[in-house]
């Protein structure tokens, strides 16, 4: 086994340009604007994303994140890395406001590598089954001592920082 940097961790992810290249068109979109698609259909259900933009903050307690692709913006889309939900909950140093800023100032720039995944099917009130974006990872290029994806989350034993992720 060795070890990769994160420019070889990028290519070896093979990041694809944009959410409709990965999972087709949406079936619908919500109220909020995040899309659905359509259940048991397509090649895939997780794609990488090398995202022009993204910005993430919460809404009612949970996190989101707008974000511009290759060929579109998508709104509202969920976050579920499992590291910035722990930092939310258990993190001494990110209680209340202090955790927004960190969002603001860690997880919002131009660049990222997005792990998107897609959601099991749900049916919202009056719509179709559907199964919704959602991001499930967050990896910053050349970025270092981010307290939300660094070396706080690597110490509780989580997710090892980017630039040490052991490739076979």
């Amino acid at each position: 086994m060795r070890k990769t940097g994160v420019p070889a961790l990028w290519e070896r992810l093979e990041a694809g340009k944009s959410i409709r290249a990965a999972f087709g068109d949406p079936l619908y979109f919500a109220w909020r604007g995040n899309p659905a698609f359509p259940p048991s259909r397509g090649n895939r259900s997780l794609a990488t994303i090398r995202a022009k933009s993204v910005r993430a903050y919460r809404v009612n307690g949970k996190i989101r994140a707008d974000f511009e692709d290759g060929e579109g913006k998508w709104t509202m889309v969920p976050v579920e890395d499992l590291r910035l939900w722990h930092q939310a909950r258990g993190c001494d140093e990110c209680r209340g406001d202090a955790f927004d800023r960190r969002l603001e100032s860690e997880v919002t720039g131009k660049g990222a590598l997005l792990r998107i995944g897609l959601g099991r099917p749900f049916r919202p009130d009056g719509q179709q089954r559907g199964c919704f974006l959602q991001i499930n990872s967050v990896v910053w290029p050349n970025r270092k001592g981010l307290h939300l994806h660094g070396e706080v989350a690597s110490a509780i034993g989580m997710f090892p920082e980017p630039e040490r992720i052991a490739v076979r």
